[in-house]
Formats: structure tokens, C-alpha cells, sequence
């Protein structure tokens, strides 16, 4: 019996940043904005997520 973690995955929200140039922006800024709104849209609390 495999013991990954096949079966024990769940995608629960997606997020994405604003297109454009964001010259200003850096990767840490990008991955905040998206994981924001991944958490928005799947409807938990950060308290919920375990790994992301």
C-alpha cells in the first residue's frame, strides 16, 4: 500500500496577481496576492490550510 499523498491532496481556491508590469512588485509580494486570493475564494481561514 503506498503511503504518499495520493488521495490526501485537495485544490480548495485559486488565486491570481493583476496583470501588468510590476516592476515594483517582488516574488514574496506576487505569491501574498495570489495566496490571498486563493484563501478568499476557497472560503476557509488561514488556521485551516496546511500547506500551500
Amino acid at each position: 500500500m503506498a503511503t504518499g499523498i495520493r488521495d490526501k491532496v485537495a485544490i480548495v481556491g485559486m488565486g491570481c496577481t493583476r496583470f501588468g508590469e510590476r516592476w515594483n512588485d517582488g516574488a514574496e509580494d506576487l505569491m501574498a496576492e495570489a495566496y490571498a486570493e486563493a484563501l478568499a475564494a476557497s472560503g476557509l481561514a488561514t488556521r485551516e490550510i496546511q500547506a500551500a
